[in-house]
């Protein structure tokens, strides 16, 4: 490739008369400060120019430079000529683009409207600080201020340590590259890539497509960025904005597959070059789908369609079916397919702790005197975020893993959530729970929690230490915490005819409420707990716990012996409304009060014997 060859020396001219200008002055400085900056009069930068540079009486000089340069062009009665950047962008690999020369060391010049970003060095920066040692080295702070005022968004950090005693929140200008800020007044080192926001960037009237990009996010892509104090302050609805958020990344899927299309209905036999499904939505002739008899089963037959046909849902295609199906089975135009919005694979081969993704978060909001809830402060969550539905029938999980064993003998804790608390002073109404559901709107959710699947125990605490109380009187210690009117249900099942049942999926959870009680409740005699059969008579026994009483509706069968530290009262018989205490039932055997006597039968009433 051809390439302009620049002429070994520059010459300048006086722009009103065209000629050379004589014996004029060039000096150079950092941009945007009235730094002196250094050029030299050869090309390995060894031989220094003086600032200013004194022309010959042509008007020529000779300049070599490294990076950005405010250059002041004078003449011999030192009058401006211009005062303006000049200079290059970048250093490195030699660049082969149309128009963009190359020197022997690769620096090009790149003009000023270019994509590429100034270098710290090129306002004066050096990278010679050493960590831990805070007076080592040059402090950058005139080249941190001088890149600061720059109109360039991002400015670039060579490799290396920049010393700077400049407070990290005066930093707010998008720094990246492999080099170092090093903070020699905290002594931290902070990543090459760090900005902090001083102050909101501009809002844009008209947000991204649907979207949440409602600033400049040129300041946006730093490995750390501090968010300043007045940058979220904001009387407007967007939440997800608060003002800056900074959105580094942005998913959009219109592609994938659930891996059902529809199901077969009739007519899918063997040699069939048509058949009736249950809806033939999303299919269009030319498709190539593939019949399975299961839901995420293999493809057993692949066909083109040559028609397809709304209202009786059939389909047409080539080469005729291989397989019979039946009635639900699946009909798909592509496997099930998986839309990530972040996909992290790990293998790990080494001892200790390994973790797809660790978060490591400190609360530090001091809550302010008027905030009296604890909902009023401030929140901090490991993970967080919301779904929302737009069409009927889809699904969403919250959180969903599986384990797989392998034949290996291993340890699986699905989730562990340790808690360490000293204090509880019962202020803005702070609580600390375990696990918390809620579910609002117009209709309840099905269920809290379902176990499915094969378990040793449902819920177990017995390494729960439940004798701390709340207070040293409420002498709480409960396993299971519920309000008076609710029941725990027996004897319930599942139905695939049910809610959350499917004659291809089955059911969920218990859909069929069972008919065997534990509940607590009051009938307007007391407050009690009851054992409780929800069934018709004879078979809707019932016992009831009250504050005084226990009480039944059924008779007290046993093979044991009924013990009273008091009396045995009776009320009567069901046949002689008498107070009686009966010996087996249907013996004739018993004794009773008439109101005058104690007497006894043993002949089910036919002769008595008075006893008192």
């Amino acid at each position: 490739m051809s390439v302009f060859i620049p002429p070994g020396k520059q010459q300048f001219f006086n722009p009103a008369t065209g000629a050379p200008l004589a014996f004029g002055k060039v000096y150079h400085y950092i941009p945007s400060t009235s730094t002196p900056k250094d050029t030299w009069a050869d090309e390995g930068l060894t031989s220094l120019n003086t600032n200013p540079i004194t022309l010959d009486a042509n008007g020529v000089c000779i300049i070599w430079g490294n990076g950005l340069y405010r250059q002041r062009l004078l003449d011999a009665a030192l009058n401006e000529i211009w005062d303006q950047v000049t200079g290059f962008r970048g250093s490195g690999p030699v660049l082969s683009v149309d128009g963009i020369s190359p020197d022997s060391n690769g620096n090009v010049d790149i003009p000023s409207n270019s994509a590429f970003y100034p270098q710290l060095t090129e306002f004066g920066g050096v990278p010679d600080g050493v960590p831990g040692s805070p007076g080592v080295g040059t402090d950058n702070i005139a080249a941190f201020t001088a890149a600061i005022a720059d109109p360039s968004s991002r400015i670039w950090l060579t490799d290396g340590f920049f010393r700077t005693s400049q407070l990290t929140g005066s930093l707010y200008k998008y720094f990246d590259g492999p080099g170092r800020i090093y903070d020699s007044t905290s002594a931290e080192v902070l990543p090459g890539r760090f900005t902090y926001l001083l102050t909101p960037p501009s809002q844009y009237p008209t947000q991204g497509v649907g979207g949440w990009f409602a600033g400049d996010t040129s300041y946006i892509e730093p490995e750390w960025f501090v968010i300043g104090a007045a940058c979220r302050h904001s009387i407007s609805e967007r939440y997800f904005e608060a003002t800056t958020i900074p959105h580094n990344r942005w998913f959009t899927s219109f592609g994938g597959s659930s891996g059902c299309t529809a199901h077969v209905a009739s007519g899918a036999i063997v040699g069939a070059v048509s058949c009736t499904l249950n809806s033939v939505e999303g299919l269009t002739v030319g498709d190539v789908v593939g019949f399975s008899a299961l839901f995420g089963g293999g493809i057993t037959d692949q066909v083109t369609l040559s028609a397809v046909t709304p209202g009786p849902n059939t389909i047409s295609f080539a080469p005729p079916l291989a397989n019979a199906y039946t009635a639900g089975d699946i009909v798909l135009l592509s496997l099930r397919t998986n839309n990530p919005f972040t996909y992290t694979f790990g293998r790990n081969s080494a001892a200790g702790d390994f973790y797809g993704d660790v978060q490591r978060l400190q609360q530090r909001y001091e809550p302010l005197a008027g905030q009296t809830h604890f909902f009023e402060t401030s929140t901090v969550g490991q993970y967080g975020g919301d779904v929302y539905f737009f069409f009927d029938g889809t699904y969403a999980t919250g959180w969903e893993s599986i384990y797989v064993s392998q034949g290996n003998d291993v340890a699986v804790i699905a989730q562990v959530d340790s808690f360490i608390r000293d204090d509880d002073t019962g202020a803005r109404a702070v609580v600390w729970i375990g696990t918390y559901f809620q579910s609002t709107g117009a209709t309840p959710a099905d269920c809290a929690h379902a176990v499915a699947g094969k378990w040793r125990i449902g819920l177990d605490t017995t390494r729960a230490d439940l004798t701390t109380f709340v207070t040293a009187s409420d002498n709480i210690n409960a396993a299971i915490n519920t309000k008076k009117g609710d029941r725990w249900v027996m004897n319930s099942t599942v139905s695939t005819a049910a809610r959350g049942g499917d004659p291809v999926y089955g059911a969920f959870f218990g859909n069929v409420p069972g008919d065997m009680y534990v509940e607590s409740g009051a009938d307007g005699t007391s407050d009690y707990i009851a054992l409780r059969f929800n069934r018709a008579a004879p078979n809707d026994g019932r016992l009831r716990v009250r504050p005084t009483q226990i009480t039944v509706n059924k008779n007290f069968l046993g093979a044991g012996t009924i013990e009273a530290a008091k009396e045995l009262v009776t009320n009567g018989d069901v046949s002689t409304g008498k107070p009686t205490v009966v010996w087996g039932s249907g013996l004739g055997v018993w004794i009773e009060w008439d109101g005058t006597n104690l007497r006894a039968t043993k002949n089910g009433g036919g002769a008595y014997t008075n006893i008192v």
